[in-house]
């Protein structure tokens, strides 16, 4: 038997180690999950508002009480559909697989998105990793790359520093602009330009 909670800060190194599970399970490549105290630091501090995610996880009931998988997520927003949960990683241990723990830990995310009022879960997979994309697909889950033809991108590192440091050069005339976040004021102008 298992149960499911939100994770506590006293997880963490339980829930790093299933991290690093995850990440030999995928690409093999541990260096790059989180040290212990960054995990610590941004999903568990002192202030919710600068908690950058939340965390469901899978615990046995038999007298171990081991952590065996979990859910990251953190709330993002679209300007077309409102609150939106971001899934970013879901895993369970190889040795409780294919005995309905993901599948209970997504109806737990569900259950947290319906009583948010969040339109929407999104997540996405590897292409290679048929196993979750058929289990998703099983959720009822929609793959958009196939139905929208929207495709994932991403800039890190190296790339963020270039961007930065690089001038418009490509032969581009830019009037001059002044960039400034969003206030309360613009959100009926937001508003017109989204529809």
């Amino acid at each position: 038997m298992f149960t499911i909670r939100k994770a506590v800060k006293d997880d963490c190194p339980t829930l790093r180690q299933l991290i690093l599970e995850l990440a030999a399970h995928e690409n093999g490549n541990t260096d790059l999950v989180y040290p212990l105290e960054q995990l610590e630091e941004q999903g568990f501090c002192d202030q919710p508002s600068k908690q950058l995610f939340q965390a469901l996880v899978a615990q046995s009931t038999d007298s171990k009480q081991q952590l065996v998988g979990y859910i990251i997520y953190y709330m993002t927003y679209s300007a077309f559909s409102g609150k939106i949960i971001r899934m970013e990683e879901l895993y369970v241990n190889a040795e409780y697989r294919r005995c309905g723990l993901g599948r209970t830990l997504m109806r737990e995310l569900a259950k947290e998105a319906i009583q948010l009022s969040v339109n929407s879960i999104e997540w996405d997979c590897m292409s290679n990793n048929e196993s979750l994309l058929l289990f998703l697909k099983r959720l009822g889950g929609k793959d958009l790359t196939d139905s929208e033809g929207v495709h994932m991108y991403w800039l890190i590192g190296d790339q963020l520093k270039q961007l930065v440091d690089t001038s418009d050069s490509d032969g581009h005339q830019c009037l001059a602009t002044c960039i400034r976040e969003a206030t309360k004021e613009d959100s009926r102008i937001l508003h017109q330009l989204t529809q």
